[in-house]
């Protein structure tokens, strides 16, 4: 019986193993691509309520609540009674292995319409991805 050296086995290791690394890496830059792609989606949206530009959060909502709902509809559900200030991301979550879906966690700072309070709080969101966009799952 022969021997194999060490050198043969971590040579045949390292090429059983190398491949499976590349498909985690390849992977895990998809999913940050994704992470990146959704997070320019979610800052837009958030700009648009903070500079009370309700035209265009309504453009982000997904196409089947904007075929259901005007957006008369829509701006009654985001009357004037906060002024938001900054939106922060906390975090990501994909719902599933396609990173079709996910929630977001967005940090909001928000003063009342009279003044008096000036808060920070985390608002959960749905997101799903719909033709190759991310669309905002509006409450209803």
């Amino acid at each position: 019986m022969k021997k194999i050296s060490p050198a043969i086995v971590v040579l045949l290791g390292s090429i059983l193993i190398l491949p499976g690394c590349a498909t985690f890496r390849s992977d895990l830059e998809s999913a940050n691509n994704e992470k990146d792609l959704l997070a320019k989606r979610v800052l837009a949206r958030w700009n648009a309520i903070i500079k009370r530009n309700y035209d265009h959060v309504y453009d982000f909502a997904t196409p089947t609540y904007r075929k259901t709902f005007s957006k008369e509809h829509f701006f009654n559900n985001y009357a004037a009674q906060l002024r938001y200030e900054k939106a922060e991301i906390r975090e990501i979550q994909f719902k599933n292995p396609e990173k079709s879906s996910a929630r977001v966690v967005v940090d909001v700072t928000f003063t009342t319409q009279d003044g008096q309070f000036q808060l920070t709080s985390p608002v959960v969101e749905t997101w799903i991805k719909e033709d190759g966009e991310w669309w905002h799952v509006e409450p209803r």
